[in-house]
């Protein structure tokens, strides 16, 4: 099991491989059964995965290029999926250009997730990235973590003061040392 994500009702969200390239996201109910409408396959490792605030996305990234066998229009290994079955929203291409892999992914309100990682078009190692169609991203939200290369924030969370707090490997946030 690489991530999990838990519903408000009790459905959790599991992604997982049975090979290094037959990985799955699954969806199960309260009672623990696999609800196998929600068929979601990747050709490589899903982390992280989580709901958008009002549960109706859920939001994968990782080693994946595909989901069912289609290419995810995202540069950034980053995917918006139907939370009730499962299909890719293809209009949703927050990074239209440029390669990069997204490591952490936060809902941010109703209708923009933070997404940390290697961000196509940016060196900051933030995106601010809107739910909407065509969500273009805002690749130069929150401090600089310097060159893409030097970012590997993977874990993101709001502190009570509503302050942004990043985990991950990095050496600089705003030219300075961690």
């Amino acid at each position: 099991v690489d991530n999990l994500a838990l519903r408000s009702d009790g459905t959790l969200y599991v992604s997982y491989c049975l090979t290094f390239s037959t990985c799955k996201v699954a969806r199960i109910d309260a009672q623990g059964n696999i609800i196998t409408a929600f068929d979601v396959s990747t050709n490589g490792s899903v982390f992280p995965l989580t709901l958008s605030a009002d549960e109706q996305f859920l939001l994968v990234a990782g080693a994946m290029t595909t989901i069912g066998g289609v290419t995810i229009p995202s540069r950034a290994n980053l995917a918006k999926l139907d939370s009730v079955t499962g299909a890719m929203d293809l209009n949703w291409i927050p990074f239209a250009t440029g390669s990069g892999n997204a490591r952490g992914i936060l809902p941010d309100g109703a209708s923009h997730v933070i997404v940390a990682g290697a961000i196509p078009g940016g060196t900051e190692g933030f995106a601010r990235v809107p739910l909407t169609n065509p969500g273009t991203a805002d690749v130069g939200f929150g401090p600089d973590f310097g060159p893409a290369a030097n970012v590997t924030g993977s874990e993101l969370m709001r502190a009570p003061d509503g302050d942004l707090v990043v985990a991950g490997s990095f050496t600089l946030a705003d030219g300075q040392s961690r």
